[in-house]
């Protein structure tokens, strides 16, 4: 099949423009907090959060989606459970993608991600495919409450051996946020997928915001079968491949 396309010179350059993108997002204004939010509600099998400032607002939005019976893109209902800390938080996700949860979160920043610190070095360790700890990046207190935006929790993180990605605004905390799920699931390395607290958390933006068409076929079903993406995978799993989320 042939596709006909209009080209136009621009400068030195040759422009091509032709049919419209198949996802082209879905255009909205909203703020850093919003935009993981929107990606957990259409993928997250399950949510163990407990606030903290500037990231307490992730979960809230999800919870809402959820108590409103939203399901995720599978046709799943989600779960959230709020425990009485940081540490219990970590540790419950962690348990909950042991168990057969699919593409699980926690949402945390500044003195809660110190708390749970070791179960997060646990968390990597057991190589939990498709977990990914949503951050809003503060800075860690110390002789004073302070809750501006700060690089202390996300370098803490380093030596757990996340792999971490960093948007700039809400059009790339969404965009990170898909992928960072595919990366978890397909590495089997969890991934912390942070941006600042209040300066992109907070902040009003334009962004396009991935379809939950675009997610489901991004994904692909956690519960499926793929072929091994490396070579240690397909000597540990066998040539068959593996489940796509363990």
């Amino acid at each position: 099949m042939t596709q006909t396309v209009d080209s136009h010179p621009v400068g030195d350059d040759l422009v091509v423009t032709g049919a419209p993108p198949k996802y082209p997002g879905s255009p909205s204004v909203i703020n850093g907090n919003g935009a993981l939010a929107h990606v957990m509600k259409h993928v997250c099998g399950g949510v163990i959060g407990y606030p903290i400032t500037p990231s307490t607002e992730i979960s809230e939005h999800y919870e809402a989606f959820r108590a409103e019976g939203g399901v995720n893109v599978w046709g799943k209902h989600p779960f959230f459970f709020e425990p009485e800390g940081e540490h219990s938080a970590q540790s419950g996700a962690l348990g909950a993608a042991l168990t057969g949860g699919q593409f699980i979160s926690n949402a945390s920043s500044s003195q809660g991600i110190l708390y749970a610190m070791e179960s997060h070095y646990v968390t990597v360790g057991k190589k939990i495919g498709g977990f990914v700890l949503q951050v809003a990046a503060r800075v860690v207190s110390k002789h004073s409450l302070n809750v501006m935006a700060g690089h202390d929790d996300v370098y803490a993180l380093l030596s757990a051996g996340y792999t971490i990605l960093f948007g700039s605004n809400p059009q790339e905390a969404s965009d990170l946020a898909a992928i960072s799920y595919r990366t978890s699931a397909l590495s089997l390395i969890p991934v912390a997928n942070a941006m600042d607290g209040f300066a992109t958390s907070h902040m009003l933006s334009e962004a396009s915001l991935p379809e939950p068409e675009l997610l489901r076929e991004y994904l692909g079903d956690p519960a499926g079968r793929i072929p091994c993406p490396t070579v240690a995978q397909e000597l540990l799993f066998g040539a068959k491949g593996r489940v796509a989320q363990l």
